[in-house]
């Protein structure tokens, strides 16, 4: 239907025609089939022009500011102009087009939780009674980023057809493209952001269905983020089986060179087997770093972006103790043994907190612990005496540490040990259970506070007073 038409026509040498109309609406389903998704082009201005002569009749026309919907269809198209040009030939109409400043958006989502920003294309293609195709390259409508050339076809009277994309490079730069200008939904997550992502994309619909596929491939990216630290040269590929819903089959594999967890702890060579379920839900099947001469892995796990609170379970399999105190650099303490153990953690905000946290050796080995601090400690404690005397070369058979509270703020370490110290109380057996309450980022760094967040000695030593006695009896 339109508003408004005008007919004007001419006769020289054949007939020309002009038709004008306002508010042009098309409405209905596109070739033979009655029950295939229904269709809607609406533009406020239409112009044709018809032409006979001594060669084919010609044919031209142009829609403005048009706006095209379809049933099932989960993005809203519109364009600044829709052209054609061409031939009416005995089998129908043989047109080239062209399409300025289409824009295509997310219509599932508001903006503010938008899976995709919008889009832009500009190009053309061809027109028949029986199919239409179209080429172009598509970006970003708010920046200038190359995310690929489309190639498009359809068969009008079948109702099928396909668009692929490929050929683009998304290149992520510190204070220029991130990965809020492609999705609202990392904003906030994921920032200062560097690296290339490569996406090919294949669609294909029919009148019953429409799929849609695509390959995202990651080349040395790297980010922030406020929760878990800074990634370093992300690799890998991620496939979706079903672009519309954000789905990828199982074992999607990334590969991580570096995550600074803080400025003492980095893990490097990480990998990451993942399965994407929707926007809002993630399966971890795997996720591990060699660490400390062993390896620290998170338990398959669910995360869904959609809770304030993510539970994992970390993994701490045959660590080097020795390692572990040169990486976070205790100065007075040397450890030699093996451990292992498993950290329940919740991810709540800015906060990581370990919910029964516990690691044991797995073999014998040695603690010495020397300091001033201690030094000072025993000259006004008979009991802190005994306990720094015995660490100063304790040979342990039970080492188990626990952990509860906030990784970043207030944390209960508690320390299970049992063995002896051949030069302390003539080598007898000791059992000691020591606890330190304090932030433990600050923990690591200084002596003094290790030393001084000792529970009481009184304590300790009535602990190994009682093995004294028990042994004599």
């Amino acid at each position: 239907s339109v508003l408004a038409p005008r007919l004007d026509w001419t006769y020289s040498d054949g007939l020309i025609l002009d038709f004008s109309a306002s508010d042009f609406t098309m409405h209905g389903r596109l070739g033979n089939t009655n029950t295939g998704p229904f269709n809607s082009l609406v533009s406020p201005k239409l112009s044709v022009r018809f032409e006979t002569g001594a060669d084919l009749p010609k044919l031209g026309m142009t829609l403005s500011d048009l706006n095209f919907a379809r049933d099932g269809l989960p993005v809203n198209l519109k364009a600044s102009e829709w052209k054609a040009d061409g031939v009416i030939e005995e089998s129908g109409p043989n047109l080239i087009w062209s399409i300025l400043g289409l824009q295509i958006s997310d219509n599932q989502n508001p903006v503010s939780n938008a899976l995709f920003k919008p889009l832009m294309t500009s190009g053309n293609g061809r027109l028949t009674s029986n199919a239409v195709s179209f080429s172009g390259p598509l970006r970003l409508l708010s920046k200038y980023t190359d995310l690929g050339q489309i190639e498009m076809s359809h068969d009008i009277q079948m109702g099928i057809g396909q668009a692929r994309l490929t050929g683009g490079q998304i290149q992520l730069r510190p204070n220029d493209l991130q990965f809020f200008d492609l999705t609202e939904r990392l904003r906030g997550l994921a920032v200062n952001a560097n690296g290339d992502i490569r996406p090919a994309v294949s669609v294909d619909w029919s009148p019953k269905a429409l799929e849609a596929e695509a390959d995202i491939s990651f080349d040395n990216v790297s980010f922030s983020t406020f929760r878990l630290g800074d990634f370093k040269g992300v690799n890998g590929e991620l496939r979706f089986d079903d672009l519309v819903s954000l789905r990828t089959p199982a074992h999607q594999k990334i590969t991580i060179d570096a995550l600074q967890l803080s400025p003492a702890v980095l893990l490097e060579n990480g990998t990451l087997s993942i399965q994407i379920i929707n926007p809002a839900l993630v399966h971890i099947e795997q996720l591990e770093w060699p660490f400390v001469g062993g390896r620290l892995s998170v338990e398959p796990a669910w995360w869904s972006f959609s809770d304030s609170a993510q539970n994992l379970k970390i993994r701490a399999d045959n660590w080097s103790l020795p390692r572990l105190v040169r990486l976070f650099d205790i100065p007075d303490l040397s450890l030699e043994g093996t451990a292992s153990g498993s950290f329940p953690v919740s991810i709540q905000g800015p906060n990581l907190y370990i919910q029964g946290g516990r690691l044991d050796a797995i073999e014998n080995g040695v603690i010495r612990y020397r300091s001033e601090t201690g030094e000072q400690a025993g000259k006004t404690n008979a009991y802190a005496e005994m306990t720094f005397n015995a660490l100063k070369n304790f040979e342990y058979q039970v080492l188990s540490v626990t952990a509860n509270g906030n990784l970043f703020d207030e944390i209960l370490l508690e320390l299970a040990l049992s063995g002896r110290n051949p030069d302390v109380q003539n080598g007898r057996q000791i059992n000691l259970n020591i606890a330190l309450e304090s932030k433990l980022m600050e923990l690591v760094r200084s002596a003094t506070q290790f030393a001084s967040n000792w529970m009481s000695f009184e304590e300790t030593g009535e602990l190994v007073s009682e093995q004294q006695a028990d042994q004599n009896r």
